[in-house]
């Protein structure tokens, strides 16, 4: 009796852990952070923000976020386009350009239809032209 009692609770011991995990987060995968506190994680295909305390910053409703560079800026992309979302979840970007990266100082480079530009922590067009393949910083 003794001996299935320990066993019962052994097997009670081992599966609590992934119990609690499934159980507290639900996500499929989760992305890389850098030193923003905010964590990308995908729950049912799409992906959202956590803060690393767990609390939810940005819901699960995006196709992809970018890399979370260390900015108050995060790339995101719908229907196929990348737009650009403030560390709260608003939309500073919508989702219009094939190609969004998030510059250390908050500019944003972009590219749609052969054109390539810079846009203001804002989403203001400061530059857009098709002289150029390519912006970097």
């Amino acid at each position: 009796m003794m001996k299935r009692l320990l066993m019962c609770l052994l097997a009670m011991m081992l599966c609590l852990p992934c119990a609690l995990a499934e159980d507290n987060s639900g996500f499929e995968e989760l992305g890389y952070g850098d030193n923003t506190g905010l964590l990308p994680v995908k729950r049912n295909g799409l992906w959202g923000v956590i803060a690393l305390d767990g609390t939810m910053v940005i819901p699960c409703e995006w196709e992809e976020i970018g890399y979370l560079f260390g900015g108050d800026r995060i790339p995101v992309m719908r229907g196929g386009l990348w737009g650009c979302l403030d560390e709260r979840g608003n939309v500073v970007v919508e989702p219009a350009w094939d190609f969004l990266d998030v510059w250390s100082d908050g500019t944003l480079a972009v590219f749609r239809d052969g054109s390539v530009g810079l846009l203001s922590t804002d989403g203001e067009i400061l530059v857009l032209s098709d002289a150029y393949d390519y912006v970097g910083g």
